[in-house]
């Protein structure tokens, strides 16, 4: 198992790989081999049934180890199923002979983060705390003080907030895109006292994102907008219009999708931060919409677009191995036949459907500008 994991990291996958396929034979290091294949599988050769099979037998050999469970509760919850997350990490923290402290603190961590997708905010508050409180590692530490005080703020425990974003400000590591976030986002905390409307909504909105709950983030964010004008942050209008295209794009509505995409397009030149994430995730997810669409063209000049920005945007590292998976896709699907999308969800709830389209009305054309002259800036 050694000479896997350390042909992996070295970058060598196939050594990897071919090492822990007979490792898997060990009975010392057996299960600890697939966990590692399955993980390989999972996130680097896109294999997920294999990854999910293999899995399931772990489950099933291993009911007591907080390890597989743990292990299982983060692949569900890396795809969006919260419900099953939860429930795999409630297992393995009432495994039999837990007595890894360490681990334990992670799993609350991600527990936490699990409550803060549904937005269940007193359950976030206590495991994100937990974790701070009993971790002895220095990953994961200020964005879980971040969201913990996100949760604590919709609890109304909003003093408890500042000494928390204090005592975490030090934790913060150079070059950790999480780490960088969450400070930014303390520090403006620290600065003006508060979360604004449009960052309450947003922050839940996000979450419910991560949860698939898109038609719950959709109902959020439409009922910011009156702050959103108000406030009048061209950074808030980019992340708004980058938010509500990717929740669009979820539930296959492709046309209303693109207009707020590209409406966060247009807000690269304007934004306050230089350039902002949510310009430059907008790009990705229109290259990538329009790749599924079958113009390979227009993709890769999209995601052009988004390798072209200056690389100190929030999130950056992650966007460009996902520019990268996207543009290898684009080359290889080059000579396939062109397939149609399918039609678009047309099952939207009245009050969402109604709301949203006043907001694409606006949304196009913000300011009082011509939509003409935001076709001109996309």
């Amino acid at each position: 198992t050694g000479s896997g994991i350390n042909a992996e990291y070295g970058g060598d996958r196939e050594i990897a790989e071919n090492n822990l396929v007979q490792a898997r034979r060990s009975v010392v290091v057996g299960r600890e081999a697939t966990l590692f294949l399955g993980l390989i599988k999972r996130f680097f050769q896109d294999e997920h049934v294999q990854s999910a099979r293999w899995l399931r037998r772990l489950e099933k050999a291993n009911a007591d180890s907080p390890l597989v469970f743990s292990l299982a509760g983060r692949l569900a919850r890396h795809d969006g199923r919260v419900a099953d997350a939860l429930a795999l990490y409630e297992r393995a923290l009432a495994a039999p002979h837990f007595d890894a402290p360490q681990l334990r603190a992670t799993i609350n961590y991600h527990i936490g983060q699990c409550h803060f997708a549904e937005n269940h905010w007193s359950a976030a508050a206590h495991h994100l705390t937990t974790f701070l409180d009993t971790t002895r590692g220095k990953i994961f530490r200020p964005f879980a003080a971040w969201r913990a005080g996100v949760a604590l703020w919709h609890t109304g425990k909003r003093d408890d907030i500042a000494p928390l974003y204090k005592r975490a400000l030090p934790w913060v590591r150079a070059h950790e895109s999480y780490d960088a976030y969450a400070a930014d986002r303390m520090a403006r905390f620290l600065d003006t006292g508060g979360f604004d409307a449009f960052e309450e909504a947003w922050d839940a909105a996000e979450g419910l994102y991560e949860a698939r709950e898109e038609r719950k983030a959709l109902q959020l964010l439409d009922s910011v907008v009156g702050a959103l004008k108000s406030i009048g942050k061209r950074d808030y209008f980019a992340q708004f219009y980058y938010l509500k295209g990717a929740c669009l794009r979820r539930i296959g509505q492709t046309e209303r999708a693109e207009k707020f995409l590209r409406s966060a397009i247009g807000e690269l030149t304007r934004t306050e931060t230089q350039p902002h994430f949510a310009c430059a995730y907008a790009l990705c997810e229109l290259g990538e919409m329009l790749h599924e669409a079958g113009d390979g063209a227009k993709a890769q000049a999209a995601y052009d677009e988004a390798k072209a920005l200056p690389a100190t945007f929030h999130w950056h590292k992650m966007l460009h191995n996902r520019l990268k998976k996207n543009v290898e896709s684009v080359k290889k699907n080059a000579k396939k036949p062109v397939q149609k999308i399918d039609g678009e969800d047309e099952d939207d709830d009245d009050d969402c459907d109604n709301a949203s389209e006043n907001d694409a009305d606006w949304g196009e054309a913000s300011d009082g500008e011509e939509e003409e002259e935001e076709e001109e800036a996309n």
